[in-house]
């Protein structure tokens, strides 16, 4: 709290911001910690006003480290239509979100080679990367012009067989 209001905070201001957080997120942590991932947004509720708010959310994105995880899918895109690469690409800006991704969401598309793309989710928890990597933003919208599109999993190491003695 003094990184986010200087050590001349007096302790009557100090139990209001410090009780507003504990009542919304049961502990100062988890409040900071909300504030850094999804900014002011998270802080709506509490009986601070924009001053505060604005001060924590700084505070908590220099100084808190947040928890994320990557999850990569890989799809392969095909449309045999003479405008095949129109569609695939309305379709892979698409997938990108076109900025209906949620703020503390990362989703990247970049080109493995023809006809592959790597899709990567960089989210604050498993359940959110996954459920974000397996959206159906993207295939509809070229679906419906031809496109077709086929998941496939990272391949694994092959297994060792054991040779017999």
């Amino acid at each position: 709290m003094e990184l986010a209001f200087g050590e001349d905070l007096d302790d009557e201001t100090y139990g209001a911001i410090a009780n507003a957080l504990l009542a919304e997120f049961g502990s100062l942590y988890d409040g900071f910690e909300a504030a850094a991932i999804h900014g002011e947004s998270a802080l709506e509720d509490t009986d601070l006003d924009d001053d505060e708010v604005e001060a924590i959310v700084e505070t908590a994105r220099n100084n808190v480290s947040v928890p994320y995880v990557n999850v990569t899918g890989y799809v392969d895109l095909r449309c045999p239509t003479s405008d095949g690469v129109d569609v695939i690409k309305e379709s892979l800006k698409a997938a990108e979100g076109n900025g209906e991704v949620p703020e503390e969401i990362e989703l990247e598309v970049t080109y493995v080679g023809s006809p592959e793309y790597r899709i990567q989710v960089r989210a604050p928890d498993y359940k959110t990367a996954e459920s974000e990597l397996r959206s159906e933003r993207g295939p509809r919208t070229g679906r419906r012009r031809g496109a077709r599109r086929h998941r496939r999993v990272p391949p694994r190491a092959p297994r060792r067989r054991r040779v017999g003695r």
